[in-house]
């Protein structure tokens, strides 16, 4: 006698019909990235959709090829990771290299861990560290595209004029220069496809936020964070420490902030993780710019953090419940 059709099973029939499973609060997040896709587009020219194109397809194929075993479709996740490593690259870095990335990305911090919603590390930025690491020179040179201005910018050219020079925080670290606020600000800098203009990151988390596909903790512990650390830093006089406004604006801080650290599986658990978790990210990116090698440190410092996420969620967990278990002891005493 045939078993009734439950709705589990028909939900795994429609999803082995379907090859791509999309997720709301993933569309949500691709609106939000694409603020920043479009900047990217008007500041370095058409090529930064090529480099997001070629990010997108090798996720794809990457994902499929471990779903197909598992029987499952590709999670549109996958497209937010690889637009999300596509926007944190230098404009002119190689397309087979952004294959790479989306690559590694997806394998060695998703799929190995059991896929969607298992990985410890955030996927975008652990597929941009290996190719930080292994790819110094396309990734830390001091060849640079000048961003476009004016209209139509980078919107009438494949890419835009290269310059040979540094990004701001090369600049400042080397050098000691500031560069204007306001060009950080807006964007007008050299840089990552994504990560340049700080007002349209503001833009996207406040949307975001309005949308509830991020958490607007993690957000403001990050920024708060590095903003006490760095103006502790600045007020003392520590040699190569950067005044707040000036870590905020500069680099991809303020992308990591509203892209990375609000990543709802690496982020960890509870409220309280968010907010201790954010904060160390804010205030590791401020120690790794100052005393470190490298100018940019958000990236590492996001994933040092993802690391001990889990021992923070566990504390965090420990602490409510003893916190219930002294207040119980306490009514019952007075009672």
């Amino acid at each position: 006698m045939p078993q009734p059709d439950s709705a589990s099973s028909r939900e795994k029939s429609r999803q082995k019909k379907n090859v791509i499973q999309w997720q709301k609060p993933m569309i949500v997040m691709y609106q939000a990235m694409g603020l920043a896709a479009l900047g990217g587009v008007y500041f370095f020219g058409w090529r930064a959709l090529a480099v997001t194109a070629v990010a997108c397809v090798a996720a794809f194929a990457t994902e499929w090829a471990f779903c197909r075993g598992r029987g499952k479709p590709v999670t549109s996740a996958a497209f937010v990771t690889a637009v999300l490593l596509a926007l944190s690259l230098p404009p002119t870095v190689p397309l087979w290299m952004v294959a790479v990335g989306a690559i590694v990305a997806i394998m060695f911090s998703k799929e190995v861990f059991g896929g969607f919603g298992r990985n410890p590390f955030n996927p975008a930025l652990t597929g941009r560290c290996f190719l930080y690491v292994c790819f110094p020179n396309a990734m830390t040179g001091n060849i640079w595209t000048e961003p476009a201005s004016g209209f139509p910018g980078g919107f009438a050219r494949w890419t835009t004029d290269v310059m040979t020079g540094a990004t701001p925080l090369d600049a400042f670290k080397r050098l000691g220069e500031r560069t204007d606020l306001l060009d950080l600000f807006l964007g007008r800098t050299g840089g990552s496809i994504g990560a340049t203009s700080a007002l349209l990151l503001i833009l996207a988390g406040v949307y975001l936020v309005y949308r509830r596909a991020a958490d607007w903790r993690s957000m403001v512990g990050a920024l708060a964070g590095a903003a006490l650390l760095s103006g502790i830093f600045s007020l003392s006089g520590v040699q190569g420490a950067a005044p707040p406004l000036f870590t905020l604006f500069g680099g991809g801080f303020m992308f990591v902030a509203v892209y990375m650290v609000t990543d709802p599986v690496s982020s960890g658990q509870n409220r309280e993780t968010h907010w201790i978790g954010s904060a160390l990210v804010g205030m590791i990116t401020v120690v790794l710019r100052t005393f470190g090698t490298f100018p940019e440190g958000a990236m590492f410092a996001v994933l040092m953090v993802n690391m001990f996420t889990p021992l923070i969620d566990f504390l965090v967990r420990e602490w409510k419940q003893n916190k219930k278990a002294k207040a119980k002891a306490a009514q019952s005493e007075a009672s």
